[in-house]
């Protein structure tokens, strides 16, 4: 490059403190993005760790909702029973009061 006709390297024009401000720019860059991937990787291993528990959780919770359709299906004969029974004992009931009228 050319000054007033004086040959000066382009590179002694650059102020040192410029070059300096890109230096520490780059510098804490670089450490930050170090500083990103360990905490990104960090994320991952807590949430694949997450998620293991989430399965075994899961699995204790399938088998307690297995219990529950099991004991849900009980319930659900004993009702069927117990209306069946009353039902006998309401026609039982109507025929009892039906010979007491005809008297």
């Amino acid at each position: 490059m050319v000054d007033n006709g004086d040959k000066v390297a382009w590179y002694k024009k650059i102020p040192i403190t410029f070059l300096l401000a890109v230096f520490l720019q780059t510098v804490g860059l670089v450490s930050w993005a170090a500083r990103f991937e360990e905490r990104t990787q960090f994320k991952l291993e807590d949430l694949d760790r997450r998620m293991l528990r989430g399965e075994m959780l899961d699995d204790r919770y399938s088998s307690s909702t297995a219990d529950l359709c099991q004991r849900l299906a009980r319930v659900e004969e004993k009702l069927g029973a117990q209306l069946s029974a009353s039902e006998r004992i309401e026609a039982l009931v109507r025929d009892h009061t039906n010979m007491g009228t005809r008297r």
